[in-house]
């Protein structure tokens, strides 16, 4: 297992990973790896529609937009026009997208940064770090969450910042709502845009943009939410809950697999292979396969703040 100073976590990891099966998390977080690891082509497909509607917003360009949603695509998946999420289906979802009228109210948010550079408010990196907390009972490790805001967008007309997620799908469902009434990946985001605008919200208004994608009929729907403090208060809480029984888990040096996460999309989990087995130095050598490991990729924070969980 690595020997750890800092254990980095994220939605994806903490929500995505942990939350469904622990040892998704144990084997992602604590053992090395190599470049060779799967590419998501669905999810790629999700984030070059992101790309795309991310440049309408700002550029209120058509053709701007198509254009940078395209360079995104992931030419693993140009080849076969059949696939739902096709580069013909992501075009026509797009187009959709734009059309809809959606947030046509509201414009990119301006933010100046602690560095003391201004920014367009896309793609917004930032880093809660939890500083009363440490994963080992013999050691310091600490912990922090990191995340990125699709959007931060401004009425001028009612002074209003919203924070905005973008989020495609193929389910075909009349009503995305029950599946974000709850969502907590948008909770940490009333903290640091508390952070950027330098006072406390008593609620934060949070939008979802949904699409739906398919070639010949795509939809785009909005769905607002308003945010308390009670709702952010659950979320650390939780947190708090998830870290403690994680911290268990790491110094009994065992993570308990959930059966019910071995297939997950259609397709077996990509560590079904190896989690047969509880044997550090095989589950390294499964992972590197005689090549060296690679290093976390850097992330750079445009806003950092400091959190103290509490029960």
């Amino acid at each position: 297992m690595l020997d750890l100073t800092t254990l980095r976590l994220s939605h994806s990891s903490y929500n995505g990973s942990y939350q469904s099966c622990e040892r998704k998390l144990e084997f992602s977080k604590f053992y090395p790896h190599t470049e060779d690891q799967e590419i998501h082509l669905d999810g790629e497909t999700g984030h070059a529609l992101h790309v795309g509607y991310q440049s309408w917003l700002v550029e209120r360009d058509r053709d701007k937009a198509l254009e940078a949603m395209m360079f995104r695509y992931p030419i693993g998946l140009c080849s076969n026009p059949s696939t739902p999420k096709s580069l013909e289906a992501c075009f026509a979802s797009l187009n959709q997208m734009i059309d809809s009228g959606i947030f046509l109210e509201y414009e990119i948010a301006t933010i100046k940064c602690p560095d003391g550079v201004v920014r367009k408010a896309v793609e917004v990196p930032f880093q809660i770090n939890i500083n009363n907390f440490s994963l080992s009972d013999t050691k310091l490790i600490k912990v922090i969450y990191v995340g990125i805001i699709d959007v931060i967008l401004y009425n001028t007309l009612t002074d209003e910042y919203i924070v905005t997620d973008i989020k495609t799908t193929r389910w075909d469902l009349p009503d995305y709502s029950v599946m974000y009434n709850f969502d907590a990946q948008i909770l940490p985001y009333a903290m640091i845009l508390e952070r950027i605008l330098g006072h406390r919200l008593d609620h934060l208004k949070a939008d979802y943009l949904v699409c739906y994608i398919d070639i010949l009929k795509p939809r785009a729907l909005r769905y607002s939410f308003d945010k308390t403090a009670e709702d952010i208060r659950d979320w650390a809480r939780t947190l708090l809950v998830d870290l403690t029984n994680m911290k268990t888990f790491y110094n009994m040096g065992w993570f308990p697999r959930r059966s019910k996460s071995c297939i997950a999309f259609n397709k077996p989990c990509k560590f079904y292979d190896i989690c047969h087995s509880r044997d550090p130095e095989t589950i390294t050598e499964w992972f590197l396969m005689g090549k060296e490991p690679i290093k976390e990729r850097e992330f750079k924070p445009w806003f950092t703040m400091d959190l103290e969980l509490v029960a």
